[in-house]
């Protein structure tokens, strides 16, 4: 476990990064830079409700991502997984976005004749 604000993540060196409610979307390329091709990434965070009667957990502005931006951001990766919406646990209701993403593994270099 690290402080994503101070630790600095080597690049393409995780086989998986986990990320869980703690994310500012500044923080997305280098969490994408940290995983090794063919590795995995998984994000759960909150989304900015889209609802007017979002209460004071969903104006999370610059902590929260807006619906489809997980997508978008991964639009380069295998996506094997991918929901949005409302989820209830524990009697509690949160607007989230989760992403499960595969790494592109580089492509094989050509030798020159």
């Amino acid at each position: 476990m690290a402080d994503l604000d101070r630790y600095p993540l080597a690049r393409a060196r995780y086989d998986l990064v986990v990320n869980t409610f703690f994310l500012r979307p500044r923080l997305v390329p280098r969490l994408m830079a940290a995983v090794r091709p063919g590795g995995l990434l998984v994000v759960e965070t909150h989304l900015v409700s889209q609802q007017p009667s979002a209460g004071p957990t969903q104006e999370r502005g610059a902590h929260g991502l807006r619906s489809g931006e997980l997508r978008r951001r991964f639009s380069a990766w295998e996506v094997l997984e991918v929901a949005e919406g409302y989820f209830t646990e524990g009697g509690w209701g949160r607007w989230l976005g989760r992403i499960v993403a595969r790494r592109p593994r580089r492509r094989a270099r050509r030798r020159s004749p």
